[in-house]
């Protein structure tokens, strides 16, 4: 058994912290992802890295954050490949961002898909 591992960068354009930031990445392994006794695809992303900065009316700003959210989840879409799924928001507390559409966030995240692959045969 061999475990592959891909690196995906996401940037975050600028986006307003009044909605989430939702990206989808392709990811192949270029051979076959094992499957598990319960035929699901042994395959996994996580976290590996992650920059936010916080602007107001385009400029960049410090805040006293409020919440923060990085969601990731790998799709699956072939027997080699798939995508991963990011959902991403920073927001200032509440008494700061008041509805505010000036405060936004833009940034980078890198994921970490890791895969067990098939057996060459």
């Amino acid at each position: 058994m061999a475990i592959a591992f891909r690196v995906i960068k996401i940037n975050i354009p600028q986006t307003s912290c009044s909605d989430s930031f939702e990206a989808k990445e392709p990811v192949s392994f270029g051979h076959k992802i094992r499957r598990d006794e319960e035929d699901n695809r042994v395959v996994d992303v996580a976290l590996r890295s992650f920059k936010f900065e916080v602007l107001y009316n385009g400029a960049v700003e410090d805040f006293e954050i409020g919440g923060q959210e990085i969601n990731l989840h790998f799709e699956r879409n072939g027997h080699d490949s798939g995508q991963v799924v990011l959902k991403a928001n920073l927001r200032p507390r509440k008494q700061a961002a008041a509805g505010d559409p000036a405060w936004q966030f833009k940034g980078q995240v890198e994921a970490l898909v890791m895969a067990e692959l098939e057996p060459l045969k």
